[in-house]
């Protein structure tokens, strides 16, 4: 009766806990880096049918062996080149981690502990936020924790099969990460078997069968890439191997963290039980551990120890030490008086409060609501946990489940809603895609993001590229030379970042805002909202309904103010552009000539013909508040603000203009000596075009 009452409660556990892993994977947009390098990669597979070799952005790209991304691809090719696709097998295998944890802690304890493993190694945001991440190590973690669950079958009995089960999964776990992948869980083994002096199963390993077996399965790939290119030899053992451990001069890797990095993370990858644990392990030191005990902490603490001790760290690395933390804590807790239940389980939500009321995260104003709610379920969670355990402790369990399970749910949803929190600009990427099937070509201006090529679904151009050292050159690279004979040759789609932006524009002079998202704009040199002006006696605005109230107040045709200004002005300057524009709410048109980077600018009054330069604008305003209130949606206080998050500089010059059919605010705005003019959309307020006006010529 037991056993089914704790079979029955496993089951809805691990209800709640898959629908909690399975939530978000087709809503949360890539990072930047980590899964959109991974997703690329894939994508790439499945567009030019190569899977031997992997290529990131074109070019060979032999950081991790090919596992990773042949599972990925799998699940592109049945559910699509999404995110679903991408992180389908990652949550399947993430699953099956916490199923793997259940029946390994079993195989040290009892049921009772392993449900309880179970639901702790599930809610570890370790383990949680990993399967989340589009990288190698929910695969590794997979077959490392199949290694150890064959590990544990072969002493029971010394059965041949779990070593040949262990050679094969070792060999798994090397084609998915390298020789991480297999020294971590043999180092622990080993460090066992000096413990226990029994070296029967590492006897049983390295015999020549089931080492052949490993080698077959783990490193085929990479004698087949060394037969292909002998001297990538160096880049896998120098590169890749000794430089991410020790470093080495002149090789750079990423992510060089302290020796204390992980120890001082180590509360929040395992915050929900954080505190029982250190008291185990106090007590434990104290009383004596036991043999299964003493090899749970060895599985803990040696992977801990020994990413702590090379140069290269992520949190997801020591993902390997959380299953034993999870099982020692779920036999402390069992075995421990229900009394300390309550204060071990409910403490490890007060770090989660100070973290979340700390200013660890620089977010978004919109996340404000979600931390609030976060905080609040939180204490809510204590007192649900309190009366449940007055109540009936036998269902303790739940509560607790459900509780943290929330506080996940509901960071993913912020994650969700609040995409700019991973620095993803899928949305805007999105409408590049849909806008680049109209014969736009999309280029990157010093921008090497792989979410890029993954949301647009084609491999971009890319201008003025710098890379940081280590990266390999990607294709289709353009110098600016060849950008700007692009530019003015075809219709294109720059992807460019605010930072980027001023010193585009001084390169391409004019541009138009297409989209933008955060930090990301795209811009275009051909508009595609509003329309062409065409000039005939008069301005043709067609179906533009806004500026309909405004073409009564033309009169005179554009041909007659064209012949008056070019009376006036001197001859070396050829006419660039022609426009209307309202200023002190009268219409005039705008004649601009260039000579070289000296431009100059007359206007010329639609109801009369009078011509002005803009200083000398003098009259009587035509057109009525009332009119200019049904044409002007945007408050010009938040336009004038946008423009000078654009081009943070001093505004000398202010207009409303008529831009292809798009009525706008007009800043001629100076900055570092040059003058630029940012056209914001009096519509809904969003930039429409940016301009690099060089020298004014007055």
């Amino acid at each position: 009766m037991l056993k089914n009452s704790l079979k029955a409660k496993f089951i809805l556990l691990l209800l709640i806990i898959t629908s909690l892993y399975i939530y978000g994977i087709n809503s949360i947009p890539f990072l930047n880096r980590t899964d959109s390098r991974y997703a690329e990669i894939a994508r790439e597979m499945l567009q030019s049918g190569h899977f031997m070799v992997p290529r990131l952005m074109g070019t060979v790209h032999l950081h991790k062996p090919p596992l990773s991304y042949w599972i990925i691809a799998i699940g592109m090719k049945i559910f699509g080149q999404n995110e679903m696709g991408a992180r389908f097998f990652l949550a399947v295998f993430a699953i099956l981690c916490l199923l793997l944890v259940y029946v390994i802690a079993g195989l040290f304890f009892n049921e009772e502990v392993a449900i309880w493993s179970f639901v702790l190694f599930g809610l570890s945001p370790a383990m949680f936020f990993t399967s989340k991440i589009l990288s190698t190590d929910i695969f590794l973690l997979f077959f490392e924790l199949c290694g150890m669950f064959f590990y544990l079958k072969f002493m029971e009995g010394k059965a041949k099969r779990y070593v040949i089960g262990f050679s094969i999964v070792m060999g798994l776990a090397f084609l998915t990460k390298g020789p991480v992948g297999v020294f971590i869980p043999l180092l622990v083994l080993v460090a066992f078997s000096l413990f226990k002096k029994d070296f029967s199963f590492i006897k049983a390993f390295f015999t020549l069968t089931s080492f052949s077996l490993f080698l077959l399965v783990g490193f085929w790939w990479y004698f087949y890439i060394l037969l292909l290119k002998p001297e990538v030899f160096k880049y896998f053992v120098v590169d890749q191997l000794m430089a991410r451990i020790t470093g080495i001069k002149g090789i750079r890797m990423g992510h060089p963290k302290p020796f204390y990095y992980y120890f001082e993370i180590l509360p929040v990858l395992i915050l929900p039980y954080y505190l029982p644990f250190v008291i185990f392990v106090i007590k434990k030191f104290k009383e004596g551990f036991s043999e299964k005990e003493t090899l749970l902490t060895m599985w803990f603490s040696v992977p801990l120890l020994f990413f702590s001790v090379i140069l290269t760290k992520l949190p997801t690395y020591v993902i390997f030490s959380v299953p034993p933390a999870a099982i020692l804590t779920a036999h402390f807790v069992v075995n421990s008086k229900m009394k300390f239940k309550f204060l071990f389980l409910t403490a490890g939500l007060l770090p989660l409060v100070f973290l979340i009321k700390s200013n660890v995260f620089v977010l978004p104003l919109q996340t404000e609501f979600y931390l609030f709610r976060l905080v609040i379920i939180s204490l809510v969670i204590i007192l649900f946990l309190l009366l449940t355990e007055l109540i009936s402790p036998r269902f303790y369990i739940y509560p607790f489940s459900i509780g943290w399970a929330f506080v996940l749910f509901f960071i993913v949803d912020m994650l969700i809603v609040n995409p700019r929190i991973l620095k993803a600009n899928r949305d805007v990427l999105r409408e590049v895609k849909s806008i680049a099937k109209s014969d736009f070509i999309v280029v990157c201006f010093r921008e090497y993001s792989f979410q890029i090529p993954f949301y647009i679904g084609e491999m971009p151009y890319f201008c003025d590229l710098k890379l940081e050292k280590g990266i390999t050159p990607f294709s289709r690279n353009l110098d600016c030379k060849k950008f700007l004979s692009l530019w003015r040759k075809n219709r294109v789609l720059a992807i460019v970042s605010e930072k980027n932006l001023i010193d585009f524009t001084n390169m391409v002079k004019d541009l138009f805002v297409i989209a933008l998202d955060g930090s990301v704009y795209v811009v275009s040199n051909k508009p595609i909202t509003g329309i062409k002006i065409r000039w005939k006696d008069r301005a043709s605005l067609h179906n533009i309904r806004p500026l309909k109230g405004v073409l009564k107040f033309i009169t005179v045709p554009i041909g007659c103010a064209k012949t008056k200004v070019l009376k006036i002005i001197p001859h070396q300057f050829k006419i660039h552009d022609e426009e209307l524009c309202i200023l002190n709410r009268r219409l005039y048109y705008e004649f601009e000539f260039l000579d070289g980077n000296r431009i100059c600018e007359y206007l010329v009054d639609t109801m009369n013909g009078s011509v002005f330069k803009e200083s000398e604008v003098k009259g009587v305003p035509e057109i009525d508040q009332a009119t200019m209130n049904t044409i002007l949606k945007a408050d010009e206080k938040s336009a004038r603000e946008k423009a000078l998050k654009i081009v943070d500089g001093e505004v000398v010059e202010k207009e409303i203009e008529i831009e292809n059919g798009v009525l706008c605010y007009s800043y001629g705005i100076f900055r570092n000596g040059n003058e630029y003019e940012v056209l914001i959309d009096s519509s809904n307020g969003l930039p429409f075009k940016i301009s690099f006006e060089g020298i004014v010529f007055r």
